[in-house]
């Protein structure tokens, strides 16, 4: 049957290590690029916007080139150590700040858009992300606005990506894994052993641990004095001040695939679609959608269609303070 992901989805191509690990646990890729010669529908300003439209700005008002002129301006990537003048000025932009400081301007249908993506990818309102979050996305497309991603998805986990969990689980062994452990306290000498202690009343000395917890949940473990102290003043910042944005999923099933039908909008686009949808960030619930069971079909032939729509910064946390997650 069909499949929908609850995280993470798609595979970039040259995300080359997750396929090296697919290929030697001898889990099967679908290929996503199956409507890779239709078009992305776009609802910016309350009206579809062409993606003819759309490229015609990036190249001819020469917007890629402001991206390229930033991109040359901050080089990627900025790190807490190595980063410039430039580094420091836009990233005390925001993006609605730059894309208007730039002559995009954030309210135009294609500034709408860059509003847009911005917040899927990152999941944070363009007022309160860094202008560098959009810069870094799009910034190598050179010409070609697509992937308006900036990054080019191929493939998909077939069965869905808990297979890869599952393949990885029994190849280290699963009576090493110990589920339902919420670690509350990290002990010990700072160059080790240390004690691990969790809210079940357990306990495990280890002479190295590797923290892979969010920093808005590490900040809530008692860390010991001696450990703590040995973390850097910029790590100590981190764990104690970085926020978490915001993403959720919304699936629907359809009894048939609509979204794939060929259309034209009330203000004359014809759009013969993908599947995906940018709408800007004005609309309510979601920001982008897109066919989740692209690749499926061609495994599991269906007429049905799966479709996830995807809210993000205050929608998402809106659902998530009342328990849709």
């Amino acid at each position: 049957g069909m499949h929908a992901e609850l995280g993470g989805q798609l595979i970039n191509f040259d995300q080359r290590n997750i396929q090296r690990l697919c290929r030697s646990l001898g889990i099967a890729l679908e290929d996503v690029t199956l409507f890779d010669d239709k078009e992305v529908s776009h609802l910016l300003n309350g009206r579809h916007v062409s993606a003819t439209s759309l490229q015609h700005q990036w190249v001819n008002d020469g917007f890629w080139k402001i991206f390229k002129d930033a991109l040359a301006q901050a080089p990627w990537p900025p790190l807490y150590n190595d980063y410039g003048p430039g580094h420091v000025a836009l990233d005390n932009m925001s993006v609605i700040e730059w894309l208007d400081h730039v002559g995009i301007m954030a309210n135009s249908d294609f500034g709408k858009l860059m509003q847009s993506t911005q917040l899927a990818e990152y999941g944070l309102e363009a007022d309160q992300a860094s202008a560098l979050n959009l810069i870094y996305i799009l910034a190598w497309n050179g010409k070609n606005l697509d992937p308006i991603e900036g990054s080019e998805v191929a493939y998909q986990i077939e069965g869905g990506n808990d297979t890869l969990v599952q393949g990885m689980a029994a190849a280290l062994g699963e009576s090493r894994i110990h589920m339902g452990r919420e670690l509350i306290a990290l002990g010990g000498d700072t160059e080790g052993p240390y004690h691990l202690y969790f809210a079940d009343g357990s306990a495990v000395t280890a002479h190295k641990v590797i923290l892979t917890l969010p920093h808005t949940t590490l900040r809530e473990v008692d860390i010991q004095h001696n450990i703590w102290n040995s973390f850097s003043a910029g790590k100590q910042t981190l764990i104690q001040s970085l926020a978490m944005a915001s993403s959720n999923k919304v699936q629907l099933q359809f009894d048939r695939k609509f979204f794939l039908d060929p259309y034209t909008s009330a203000n004359g686009v014809h759009v013969d679609p993908n599947g995906d949808i940018y709408t800007d960030p004005g609309i309510d619930t979601v920001n982008c959608a897109w066919d989740e069971a692209t690749g499926q079909y061609r495994q599991n032939p269906s007429d049905k269609g799966l479709m996830v729509c995807f809210p993000s910064g205050e929608r998402a946390a809106a659902m998530h303070s009342k328990g849709l997650n």
